[in-house]
């Protein structure tokens, strides 16, 4: 009966070990860089795009499954599943879907779930579920991965409730405070500080310091008084 046991497990752990193996030869790997296009099909994908009832607030949400993209970036094709439990995924057909459209470029996994597969020279890339408050955060950690090169934004912005693109751009949906260009691409807490920093008090000296930390976000502080200019500075 052990022997069965540890006979069962070993084969377990084989079968494990085979898909993990066959999966990730499917995976991309090397530089890539998404078109405007793919990078907003991306952005879709992470929302669950196809649901009006979608939403991040949402109690029935759906869930990015894969997405598969073409060596040249151009070309993208995704699944996501709206049940509570879904089948595994066929990868090998959704790579043929890609492929369809790519114009001879061949495609590769680029996403499970939120987490971004694709091996290129830039740090590992997890979206979480709490950046879907900010989409230009979602962007950016892309960006920040080496993956897109254009101007974040001018990407279309995110309808919350069904994950398609918009109109508007993608720092644009909400707030249309007339924000500094780097300002304007981060999240409320920031949008907040700096409106307090413009419009609030009556000092005489106002200092504004910002900093890009080594995981590529930024950092910020301020200091407003009557005292110098080397003081707020130095205390911002």
């Amino acid at each position: 009966m052990f022997l069965f046991k540890k006979n069962f497990l070993f084969y377990l752990i084989f079968s494990l070990l085979f898909s993990f193996n066959l999966h990730a030869g499917m995976w991309g790997k090397g530089e890539l860089k998404l078109s405007k296009e793919s990078m907003e099909h991306l952005m879709m994908y992470m929302y669950g795009a196809g649901s009006p009832e979608y939403s991040w607030t949402s109690k029935k949400k759906n869930k990015p499954d894969v997405f598969a993209i073409s060596k040249d970036g151009s070309s993208s094709f995704y699944m996501y599943c709206p049940y509570s439990q879904c089948m595994e995924p066929n990868l090998p057909q959704i790579i043929k879907s890609c492929e369809k459209n790519s114009n001879g470029s061949p495609c590769k996994i680029f996403a499970l779930k939120r987490r971004i597969v694709w091996k290129n020279e830039g740090s590992k890339i997890k979206i979480k579920t709490s950046m879907l408050k900010d989409p230009i955060s979602i962007a950016r950690a892309i960006q920040n991965g080496g993956f897109y090169d254009g101007d974040i934004n001018k990407l279309a912005g995110i309808d919350y409730k069904t994950g398609f693109t918009t109109d508007k751009t993608i720092t644009g949906e909400i707030d249309s405070y007339d924000y500094p260009l780097l300002i304007s691409a981060l999240p409320s807490g920031t949008k907040d500080s700096w409106r307090d920093y413009v419009e609030g008090g009556s000092e005489k000296y106002k200092a504004w310091v910002m900093a890009k930390r080594k995981d590529g976000g930024m950092t910020y502080g301020w200091e407003a008084n009557d005292i110098s200019w080397k003081d707020v500075t130095k205390k911002a």
